[in-house]
């Protein structure tokens, strides 16, 4: 043979062998459901161990002994409180968007996508905070994922939530990182973007190698990869990793992490999940040392006790957390968010079917299962990490996002009443951020749409014209406020921008929408007596 040829041949065989694929791991189902079934007890158990301490906790200067302030009653004198509490575990937002993932993907199978997520929540309605709160804000005006996630419309891309609400990502990609990124980034782009995507992706890659990998540090070092190495999030990692080799004590470790990351702000994921890195290093696996290390952080501290929980839940499966903090829940998680589930639901039950998902996408991503009944075992397919670039970020690159949803939405203007509502809806989101988008013809159409006799399109382009500032919006406002026959939602939002102008003219028809309102005390009166605290008291006693 040709010793060229000979040559490349040998090269391009061992390049071959250099990006080839590790070999298929294996595991039984039935230690894959324990570890499944691990992961939703030790999410509750940690946010359980923290809640009582969240933002609470008070590090004083060096020398000078640390306190835990705790809500509710004194308990500085009580050494058993929590034994025998709490009977079952309680709805927490770390736990119930897991819920209402697993809903979906229940509902809709594995290829779910971010906007029958939205729907879910839309659906459930949950109680939520920062960045989930932006992210159910705009799909109520019909931004839907991704873009409910985006800088775009959200400013909350980087807080802790992503982090905590994709677990159950994690859970049903056992030992796939690719298909765990790809699950993963998608979930996580429902509420953040950059530094919170990458935090959450991280979470859900730990969990997902820990069903096969127990060395902490090794198990960090796989997860790191679906990480972008040039963003902030790898380089807390590689920090936390040095603090951990330089710091004996990792209460140093801590005050290193607050002194570089701490500004970033209390709810930020680079620095919670820094508190996360240490409790898992520091703990070195011990499910209660983890716990409470990670508590002992601070900042939001019973997020991250729960993170660690989830995690080694991973590990250690059920079987391998001890009795003594699975005792007081009695296998009962007590919900009520998540409306297609009974109140009370068992925990194992939740670990027994989100295990059957993860079968099906194990099989769907080119995996199989090979036995039956007690001796099936999973065969998991070999993957590669993903190495993501980062999100771009810039300015302008924001921008043109917000005006390519109003492009679109100016377009859907003059469609028919459903797509002209929920442009309406969209085209108000944009005005929000940016009123420069909205062209003159945009409003002018939206003008004319607000002079019309369909309901909600009504509404919502007069909801428009005032977030747009535009001049003919008062009294197409009005209209919506004083009207019975409009959502009242829609007509306290139209209480709402007509506020500014309530010591004016329109002060005296917002007095007479209060005077004829046939539940002064509702959420129409009350919106209307806020506004009307500029008001003269003359347009009171007119009206």
């Amino acid at each position: 043979m040709n010793r060229c040829l000979l040559s490349l041949l040998v090269a391009l065989g061992a390049l071959a062998g250099a990006t080839a694929a590790e070999p298929p791991r294996t595991i039984r189902y039935e230690e894959y459901q324990d570890k499944v079934h691990g992961v939703w007890l030790g999410k509750n158990i940690g946010v359980l161990l923290g809640e009582p301490t969240e933002f609470a906790l008070q590090w004083s200067k060096p020398g000078e002994p640390h306190r835990i302030l705790f809500q509710g009653q004194d308990i500085s004198n009580v050494r058993d409180w929590i034994r025998g509490a709490p009977d079952g575990a309680h709805d927490q937002d770390d736990l119930y968007i897991n819920l209402i993932s697993l809903e979906a993907l229940e509902r809709y199978g594995i290829q779910v996508t971010g906007a029958q997520i939205a729907e879910r929540w839309l659906a459930n309605n949950p109680g939520v905070a920062c960045a989930n709160a932006a992210a159910l804000n705009n799909f109520r005006y019909r931004i839907l994922p991704p873009l409910s996630g985006h800088p775009a419309f959200s400013r909350n891309i980087t807080d802790i939530d992503a982090q905590i609400d994709v677990d159950v990502w994690g859970m049903i990609t056992p030992g796939m990182p690719r298909t765990c990124w790809e699950y993963t980034d998608r979930a996580a782009r429902i509420t953040n973007y950059g530094e919170g995507v990458y935090a959450a992706v991280f979470i859900a890659s730990l969990i997902s190698e820990g069903f096969f990998e127990k060395d902490i540090s090794r198990l960090i070092d796989r997860a790191r990869c679906n990480v972008p190495a040039r963003s902030q999030y790898a380089q807390m990692i590689d920090d936390v990793r040095r603090w951990h080799r330089e710091f004996p004590d990792w209460r140093d470790a801590r005050q290193a992490l607050a002194a570089k990351y701490e500004s970033l702000g209390g709810i930020h994921a680079v620095l919670n999940s820094g508190a996360v890195l240490l409790g898992l290093l520091y703990g070195e696996g011990d499910f209660d040392r983890s716990l409470f290390i990670s508590m002992l952080c601070g900042w939001d501290s019973d997020c991250n006790p729960s993170t660690v929980g989830g995690i080694l839940g991973a590990v250690h499966g059920a079987t391998g957390i001890p009795e003594r903090w699975q005792a007081p829940l009695k296998d009962i998680y007590r919900g009520g968010t998540v409306k297609a589930y009974a109140p009370e639901i068992a925990i194992s039950e939740l670990g027994r079917r989100t295990a059957r998902i993860g079968e099906r996408l194990v099989v769907a991503s080119g995996g199989a299962v090979r036995g039956k009944g007690s001796d099936r075992v999973l065969l998991i397919p070999a993957q590669r990490p993903v190495h993501p670039p980062l999100d771009p970020l810039d300015a302008e690159y924001v921008r043109s996002v917000r005006a390519r949803v109003a492009a679109a939405a100016a377009r859907d203007l003059q469609a028919g009443p459903n797509r002209q509502e929920t442009a309406c809806r969209r085209l108000q989101r944009v005005a929000q951020e940016d009123r420069s988008l909205l062209t003159s013809d945009v409003l002018n159409r939206a003008a004319v749409l607000a002079a019309g006799r369909n309901h909600r399109v009504v509404a919502q382009a007069a909801l428009l014209l005032g977030e747009a500032g535009d001049p003919r919006a008062s009294e197409s406002l009005l209209r919506v406020a004083a009207s019975p026959d409009f959502a009242v939602e829609d007509r306290v939002r139209a209480v709402g921008l007509l506020a500014p102008s309530a010591g004016g003219p329109a002060g005296e028809r917002l007095a007479a929408i209060f005077l004829a309102e046939p539940d002064p005390a509702g959420p129409v009166g009350a919106a209307v007596l806020a506004a009307l605290v500029k008001a003269p008291e003359s347009a009171l006693l007119g009206a």
